[in-house]
Formats: C-alpha cells, sequence, structure tokens
C-alpha cells in the first residue's frame, strides 16, 4: 500500500489543492484499503473443521472468491 505522501504526490503533482481534489484521493485511498484487506482476508481464510454451524455438509466451508467478490 502507498504511503500518504506517495498518494498525494502521485495524484496532486501540480494541482492546486481543493476540497474535490483531496475528496478524491481519501475515496481512492479508502478504495485500496478495502481492496487490500478483503485479499488478505481471502488469503488467510480457512474452514474450521467440525465447527458446529447448524448447517449440514460443507455450508461452513469457505469461498475465497466470494470474499474477492466484494471487492470495489
Amino acid at each position: 500500500m502507498k504511503t500518504p505522501k506517495e498518494w498525494f504526490e502521485e495524484e496532486l503533482s501540480g494541482e492546486p489543492l481543493t476540497q474535490e481534489s483531496v475528496i478524491e484521493v481519501l475515496e481512492m485511498v479508502q478504495k485500496e484499503a478495502w481492496n487490500e484487506a478483503l485479499d488478505k482476508a481471502a488469503e488467510s481464510a480457512e474452514a474450521i473443521e467440525g465447527w458446529n454451524t447448524g448447517f449440514s455438509g460443507n455450508a461452513a466451508s469457505v469461498d475465497k472468491q466470494s470474499i474477492l467478490k466484494l471487492k470495489l
């Protein structure tokens, strides 16, 4: 993930600092952070064998692709 300095240097370089431009960069940072969190969640997701979920069969297994579909 980029540092705050990198974000502002790359996205606002040479532009006047306006409320709209700052909001746009903040939205981009939020989106990247969300997507990175989902990537890490999918990487570390695992089904717990023998965990009583109240569902039968393989209903408790983790579908990593379903997690990744939440990306923005």
